[in-house]
């Protein structure tokens, strides 16, 4: 599976030249893969998009209408696709010196494969 690492750039803008921001965001969305965006006007949309392991839509009315998206486990924010069990979180928020920098509800960003690991049971096999 090619996956690119998240770029924090395509979803938000600091607008000013902060070290320790662009440190705290790089380390953040670090363990992410990045999420296909389309540009209409020089506005970021964020689309029903594919799970980065099985293809199946995760957000949207598709997603809604298959039965098939992102579920959401126990952790707050955290879950995985319907389909295939790939893990995302959609729930965001990021507190810097104990000042919240941002907090973002409902967008699936999924783990980059380098960030994931496979357990294997007796009755399941790993594609």
């Amino acid at each position: 599976m090619k996956a690119e690492h998240m770029d924090w750039r395509t979803l938000i803008s600091i607008g000013e030249d902060r070290p320790e921001l662009v440190a705290a965001l790089d380390e953040y969305f670090r363990p992410f893969a990045q999420r296909p965006f389309r540009l209409v006007d020089g506005k970021t949309l964020m689309d029903d998009f594919p799970c980065l392991h099985c293809g199946k839509p995760l957000t949207g009315t598709v997603a809604a209408l298959m039965g098939s998206g992102f579920v959401f486990g126990i952790m707050h924010g955290e879950g995985h696709c319907a389909e295939c069990k790939w893990p995302g979180r959609a729930h965001h928020s990021l507190k810097i010196e104990g000042v919240e920098f941002f907090n973002i509800q409902n967008v699936v960003l999924q783990y980059h494969p380098d960030f994931v690991r496979l357990r294997r049971t007796i009755n399941q096999r790993v594609q």
